[in-house]
């Protein structure tokens, strides 16, 4: 039951857990200001997000532009 996941400038260092995608009733994701690395997963293509924050982390890799339908704006 999940709504906001705000883990903004934790210094959390690996890749996004795949399992996060799955937590569906998501709406706010801030990960932004850590570490991260690698790709955005793709099982977040199960997610309704309404903001969703990455900055300031070393992904890479290719952004879907909609995510189960919401479209992602670039910042």
């Amino acid at each position: 039951m999940l709504v906001e996941l705000i883990l903004r400038n934790c210094s959390i260092t690996g890749e996004i857990p795949a399992y996060i995608g799955n937590l569906r009733n998501l709406s706010i994701l801030d990960l932004s200001f850590n570490n991260l690395t690698g790709v955005i997963p793709v099982t977040f293509r199960n997610l309704s997000l309404k903001k969703m924050f990455l900055t300031r982390n070393m992904l890479s890799g290719t952004l879907d532009h909609r995510i189960n339908g919401t479209a992602l704006k670039k910042a």
